[in-house]
C-alpha cells in the first residue's frame, strides 16, 4: 500500500529495572528497523497508575513512539510488540496530524463562502432557478 505515520503506545512492566527497560526499548527499535519503521518521535510518560490490573500489576511504565512503516508491515511489528517480554500492553494506530480549532474553522469558513452567491447577484440567477421552477 504505502508508508504511513503511526502512533505506537505500550505499558512496560513496571518490575523492569532502567537497565532492563533500556533493553526492552532496544527490543523494541530493533523490531521495528526489521520492518523498516523510522522513528521521528519519542515520549517517556514515566510510571502511571493504570485504570485496572494488568498482569495483577496496578501501575505501568508507558512509552510512545511515533514512526513510519509500510502499512503491509505493521501486522508483523504488532505481533513481535505482542510477543516481547516486559510489554503488558500496546496499541498502534495511524497517527493523523492534528487540525487547530482555528484551521478548521477557517477551512469551513472558506467552504461556505464558495458556496455563497456573490454580492450584489440576484439570488435566483445565483442558484440557477426559473419561475417554471418555482411554480412546480
Amino acid at each position: 500500500m504505502g508508508t504511513r505515520n503511526y502512533e505506537l503506545l505500550f505499558i512496560a512492566n513496571p518490575e523492569l529495572d532502567a537497565a532492563a527497560f533500556e533493553n526492552l526499548l532496544g527490543k523494541v527499535n530493533s523490531y521495528l528497523e526489521a520492518a523498516g519503521g523510522v522513528v521521528y518521535h519519542t515520549e517517556d510518560w514515566g510510571l502511571r497508575r493504570l485504570a485496572y490490573p494488568i498482569q495483577h500489576h496496578r501501575e505501568g511504565h508507558y512509552y510512545l513512539m511515533r514512526f513510519t512503516m509500510d502499512s503491509l508491515k505493521v501486522k508483523a511489528f504488532e505481533r513481535n510488540l505482542y510477543l516481547a517480554e516486559g510489554v503488558m500492553r500496546e496499541l498502534i494506530t495511524l497517527d493523523v496530524p492534528k487540525v487547530s480549532k482555528k484551521a478548521a474553522e477557517e477551512a469551513a469558513k472558506g467552504k461556505v463562502e464558495e458556496a455563497a452567491p456573490e454580492e450584489g447577484a440576484d439570488v435566483e440567477e445565483a442558484f440557477d432557478v426559473t419561475p417554471e421552477d418555482e411554480q412546480a
